[in-house]
């Protein structure tokens, strides 16, 4: 309910090549992203994102569409994984 707009894709990682990471914008400041990334561990289990970067805004053609490619850890503003001791 937090997230305003999102987009996964995948990003180089050394030890499985590839992972699952997110682009997120907030809807309110307030809004916890450990519980964003708690609550797609629950939901989705192991296709879960391994990383959370929040954006002001996502980038954007002029049609509105979100431009995936231009997607990279340089424009966000926090990096987030999850914490916790319970999988």
């Amino acid at each position: 309910a937090g997230v305003q707009e999102a987009a996964v894709i995948g990003e180089a990682d050394a030890e499985w090549g590839q992972a699952v990471v997110a682009y997120a914008v907030l809807k309110d400041a307030a809004c916890d992203p450990q519980d964003i990334l708690r609550h797609a561990r629950d939901v989705l289990g192991f296709k879960r994102p391994k990383r959370l970067y929040l954006l002001d805004e996502l980038p954007k053609n002029t049609t509105g569409k979100i431009q995936k490619k231009a997607l990279n850890p340089g424009l966000a503003q926090r990096t987030i994984e999850l914490k916790d001791t319970a999988a």
